[in-house]
């Protein structure tokens, strides 16, 4: 006679009832939203909830550790605050179980709408209807040939969906918007990336790019929006024979003292420095160029052979002098000297 074995294998099982759910659009000013998520031990030993915690501390999960048998409900309330946190948001909620698995993962998501205060200390530029964090894209240093990106934040505070359309940006600058589609109450972010090997210059290079914000059923806005850097050259690609054969940039001064200018002069007012290359390979003038309108600054070469000088000339325009009693600016010489590549040189004069 043969006896038959049976072993029972003891289940531990939760089915939720959802694992995620959307509060959809909702103000700020409302306060916490709190949702309850249910799961059913559908096995046949009682089941205990270990912990539970979200992935950010503004979205706050409670729960019971006793144990919940077979057939009954366990439940897991979650609230979110959305006290200056506009826009939409989708937050994970980890909870475990002594199940296997034990990790379960919950999602709560929706949009708020923001409050005036919110709105204006996180997205301070009003466009229409679109907030902006910042109003300029300032990209800082970079070297020639280098990939860099910089970033702006922004907020739909309408009533329609608005698409970003690029209108117009140099061909060194790309945009992208994220999402591609901004519904209103919700956050994108446009993302400017400069490719500095197409760059026209070196050194401080300002540029704008614009922008068509273009709503689903109203007229368009458009976005005119500044971008800085600051291209260098990158000496690092240079090897030890480069850098030992590389010219050396020497300016007979380092300050330009226009003296005294009359401030009825009619004609430009001109001094010229002499700009030498005491190295041993060719001097090469990146860029000279004075920030003010007004003053020009040229060379008389491009290229300056081992052991050759050039001239470097400083003109003031007459209008520029006008309504002034100094003159207290600066001009940028940049060359290919990897020991002195950017040299900022002041100008100064009294005016009569």
């Amino acid at each position: 006679m043969t006896a038959a074995v049976i072993v029972c294998h003891a289940r531990k099982e939760v089915s939720w009832v959802e694992t995620t759910h959307d509060f959809a659009v909702f103000n700020e000013d409302d306060g916490k939203v709190t949702t309850v998520f249910k799961g059913v031990n559908t096995g046949d030993e009682p089941v205990q909830v270990v912990s539970a915690r979200a992935t950010c501390g503004c979205t706050r999960p409670k729960f019971d550790s006793r144990p919940v048998h077979p057939g009954d409900t366990i439940r897991i309330q979650v609230s979110y605050d959305p006290s200056g946190r506009p826009g939409r948001f989708d937050k994970k909620i980890y909870v475990d179980l002594d199940t296997d698995p034990s990790r379960h993962t919950l999602h709560v998501k929706g949009t708020a709408i923001g409050s005036a205060s919110s709105l204006t200390a996180h997205y301070p530029i009003q466009a229409e209807n679109i907030r902006l964090q910042k109003d300029m894209l300032m990209l800082g240093d970079m070297h020639k040939g280098a990939i860099k990106s910089a970033y702006i934040e922004c907020y739909n505070v309408g009533n329609d969906s608005i698409t970003p359309i690029l209108k117009y940006a140099p061909d060194y600058i790309h945009l992208l918007s994220s999402p591609a589609k901004i519904a209103p109450g919700e956050q994108a972010i446009l993302s400017a990336t400069i490719y500095s090997i197409n760059a026209p210059v070196y050194g401080l290079l300002t540029d704008s790019i614009k922008i068509e914000m273009r709503p689903d059923s109203s007229p368009s806005s458009f976005l005119s929006i500044p971008v800085t850097a600051f291209i260098n050259e990158d000496f690092s690609v240079w090897d030890e024979k480069a850098l030992a054969n590389a010219p050396e940039s020497t300016l007979s001064v380092d300050k330009v003292d226009l003296g005294n200018i009359d401030s009825l002069s009619a004609t430009p007012i001109s001094y010229t420095a002499t700009l030498s290359n005491t190295g041993k390979n060719a001097l090469i003038v990146r860029r000279v160029y004075s920030p003010d309108d007004g003053i020009t600054v040229t060379t008389g070469n491009k290229k300056v052979k081992k052991g050759d000088s050039t001239t470097v000339t400083i003109t003031v325009s007459p209008e520029y002098i006008r309504n002034k009693e100094i003159i207290n600016t600066s001009f940028v010489l940049i060359t290919n000297d990897p020991s002195n590549p950017v040299r900022t040189v002041r100008i100064v004069g009294m005016i009569d």
